[in-house]
């Protein structure tokens, strides 16, 4: 499942990185379904890699 991160250095189940390894904020990432839906998503450290939610995160970096 592709998700999009929207916690910064909170997303470590990311198939695309190392072990271990914390995903930037705006990174796409290829991810386990069951833990994307059980526990990133409803955590908000996450969300579904939509267009809509991309532009969305994009907004957010660009006020940090």
């Amino acid at each position: 499942m592709k998700v999009v991160v929207v916690r910064d250095g909170e997303c470590y189940e990311a198939k695309n990185l190392p072990l271990g390894m914390a995903a930037p904020m705006g990174m796409i990432c290829d991810m386990n379904p069951n833990t994307a839906k059980n526990w990133m998503i409803p955590e908000g450290i996450v969300l579904p890699a939509t267009e809509e939610n991309i532009n969305k995160v994009r907004e957010m970096m660009k006020e940090k």
